[in-house]
């Protein structure tokens, strides 16, 4: 059930990815032509093909192949803080700037990081850990992570004051 929940999101976070990627259109063009950001939505949609390619096939993988699974999985939840970072540091331009919060990013934003670490924290726990304890650690985490998140976009929406 859950490997059928996680590949619909990751095919719903690659086509909104490369539907992003291809067009380059929109309200920002000049932000999606920045190399690096065009390399963040290329990168994602490649790791997200290869989710998609390795889910229905997991419980077959050898022990590297799972790692390499899990090191997928850790990559595409981390991209769109790599856009978030790169994208206020190091794109000057006023596009883009903190607009379309948490969803308009790459993978489908932050949001991706709860969705993708949560599944993954359930995943290991669950042949490890007594049923209720196993839900207990991925309910902890998923809270924990919303939490950090909601803080995060609250704190963004605040003048940052650092004159």
């Amino acid at each position: 059930m859950l490997n059928r929940l996680l590949m619909g999101y990751i095919a719903l976070a690659t086509v909104w990815t490369a539907g992003v990627l291809l067009s380059r259109l929109g309200a920002f063009p000049y932000y999606f032509r920045n190399p690096a950001i065009f390399l963040a939505y290329f990168c994602a949609v490649c790791t997200n093909v290869a989710l998609l390619a390795a889910l229905p096939q997991r419980e077959t993988l050898t022990p590297r192949q799972s790692a390499g699974f899990w090191a997928l999985l850790c990559a595409a939840a981390l991209l769109p803080w790599f856009e978030l970072w790169f994208g206020s540091t190091f794109y000057y331009g006023e596009d883009r700037s903190l607009q379309g919060l948490p969803f308009a990013v790459v993978n489908l934003g932050p949001v991706s990081t709860v969705v993708l670490l949560t599944a993954a924290t359930w995943e290991l726990a669950r042949p490890k850990l007594e049923p209720r304890l196993a839900a207990g650690l991925t309910a902890g985490v998923f809270l924990n992570l919303t939490g950090l998140l909601w803080r995060l976009l609250v704190a963004l929406e605040e003048p940052w004051r650092l004159g």
